[in-house]
């Protein structure tokens, strides 16, 4: 956290608040009058404070003594990377916050995808709390195969995460399995590479190929014969270096 961020702490929090919470609401807020609106400040990466107030504890918890202090239009501000305050809070998991702004009609919904094409569910899937993606899925549908700028679906994301619960919600949901990154890679791949047997079955019970290729030539099948020829200790070396295949929106520039 920068010196910027460090400096303050809300005036309007009691002690406790304070404490539970203290790395979410050292926001910057230099010179913030003790009463009334507080200014407009937007940081480095282009962060306002609707963003910081996502990384709170529990978010709806001070959603109306924040909404009195804060402007509403900047609730659909957008940071350098193209986030909007709901996909913070969908990758911290926080979806009784995002049901809140939901339900009051504050959300400009043109604007929840970021500059690398990542949709709120590819953060959900990111944040691995089912309830986020489910809560998701039942408001945008559509999203379910959206792709990001890599070709990853939420699908992929939840596989490369070890998220097999959300998986199996993705797939039960009607993902479609054979979607090809810019790789050539479908879930499929991914899946044999993480050598999950019990998934790659059930992916293939839902419509999975096994016989696409990727850019490289290999088929899910090849991959997942391979896996089996391994010994145990090769295949814990190689799900080590396959873990976080895919960067996560915190990670990327």
């Amino acid at each position: 956290m920068s010196e910027q961020l460090q400096d303050v702490i809300l005036n309007d929090f009691s002690w406790k608040e304070r404490k539970a919470n203290e790395d979410a609401i050292r926001i910057a807020l230099n010179k913030q009058p003790k009463r009334g609106r507080y200014k407009r400040f937007i940081d480095k990466t282009g962060n306002n404070l609707w963003h910081y107030w996502a990384y709170y504890k529990n978010p709806e918890e001070i959603y109306e003594k924040w909404l009195k202090r804060l402007s509403q239009e900047d609730i659909n501000l957008k940071n350098e990377k193209g986030e909007h305050v709901l996909h913070r809070l969908a990758l911290c998991g926080k979806y009784k916050a995002m049901e809140l702004l939901w339900n009051n009609n504050l959300i400009d919904e043109d604007l929840l995808i970021n500059i690398n094409k990542e949709t709120l569910l590819h953060y959900a899937c990111w944040s691995g709390c089912p309830y986020t993606v489910r809560l998701i899925l039942n408001k945008y549908p559509d999203l379910i195969d959206a792709q990001d700028e890599e070709g990853y679906t939420p699908l992929v994301i939840a596989i490369n995460r070890c998220e097999d619960e959300l998986v199996n919600d993705i797939i039960m949901m009607g993902a479609n399995p054979n979607i090809q990154d810019i790789k050539g890679k479908t879930a499929l791949h991914y899946t044999a590479e993480k050598g999950n047997f019990g998934l790659y079955e059930k992916l293939e019970g839902f419509g999975g190929d096994n016989q696409i290729k990727d850019k490289t030539g290999k088929t899910p099948e090849s991959i997942i014969e391979k896996y089996i020829e391994r010994t145990d200790e090769e295949n814990i070396r190689y799900n080590n270096c396959l873990l976080y295949t895919s960067p996560s929106p915190r990670d990327r520039g």
